[in-house]
């Protein structure tokens, strides 16, 4: 009898385990989804569905979406670039932190869109809220239209 009831609680606790690790990784990847800039399907279905617009900007895997920048400038220069300075939310900015981190001395991609704007490699974390790209002018264009 106490053997039956030893392998009962065993499994008890197995599953009670099996249960609190799926919990917290469903939470860590919809938390990882909305970093991303996505969501979840609609109708429920477990899958990060990340929408993109043609001209929202993408730091690496990380979209700003248009609730999340506050600000943006173009300044045009000689030779068909552009400065874009943008300030973005504190969100967007703890999301960035965040990437940064976990991407020093890796190579990141900035795009407006499909377009691959600038590759860069991180060297230092990114904690403040504005940042300042360099591209040009027709991707600067549709991104101060977009934002």
């Amino acid at each position: 009898m106490r053997a039956v009831f030893q392998a009962v609680t065993g499994l008890a606790v197995v599953g009670a385990a099996f249960g609190c690790g799926m919990a917290l990784q469903t939470y860590l990847y919809k938390d990882a989804c909305l970093d991303l800039g996505g969501g979840q399907n609609p109708g429920g279905h477990p899958i990060c569905v990340v929408v993109t617009q043609p001209g929202w900007i993408t730091i690496g895997p990380l979209t700003l979406k248009p609730d999340q920048v506050e600000l943006v400038s173009v300044t045009a220069s000689a030779g068909g670039n552009s400065a874009v300075s943008l300030k973005i939310s504190p969100q967007a900015a703890d999301a960035l932190n965040g990437l940064s981190a976990n991407a020093l001395g890796e190579q990141i991609n900035i795009s407006v869109g499909d377009t691959v704007v600038s590759t860069v490699t991180v060297r230092d974390t990114i904690a403040n809220r504005s940042l300042i790209v360099v591209m040009s002018n027709e991707p600067a264009a549709r991104l101060a239209g977009v934002y």
